[in-house]
């Protein structure tokens, strides 16, 4: 006689904020995110930075998981403690930045 032991279905995810949810696949039923060198490099990044209070870039070749690793992160955290930014240039200097940031 065989038995099978029910699956533990995984939690109900946190509501996302819609304008900070990634594009990618965690909308998926049952998805659920990979442990990648990147994405706990940037969750490391990301809570040092908003630990400390401080502004950080995330910057690298395309199509390694940044802007994915840095929302999953954000989406973990308390959402309404982050300022999306959206910028006319593609490539905003430091000073846009710094603009953009103190007039919200």
């Amino acid at each position: 006689m065989t038995t099978t032991t029910p699956q533990r279905q995984p939690d109900p995810a946190a509501p996302r904020r819609p304008d900070l949810r990634p594009q990618f696949f965690l909308d998926i039923p049952q998805s659920e995110l990979v442990a990648t060198d990147t994405l706990l490099q940037i969750k490391d990044t990301v809570i040092d930075t908003v630990e400390s209070r401080a502004m950080s870039v995330i910057y690298g070749d395309a199509g390694l998981g940044k802007s994915f690793s840095t929302r999953a992160t954000i989406q973990e955290m308390n959402p309404d403690l982050i300022l999306p930014l959206d910028f006319a240039r593609s490539r905003p200097g430091r000073r846009i930045c710094a603009r953009s940031c103190s007039i919200r």
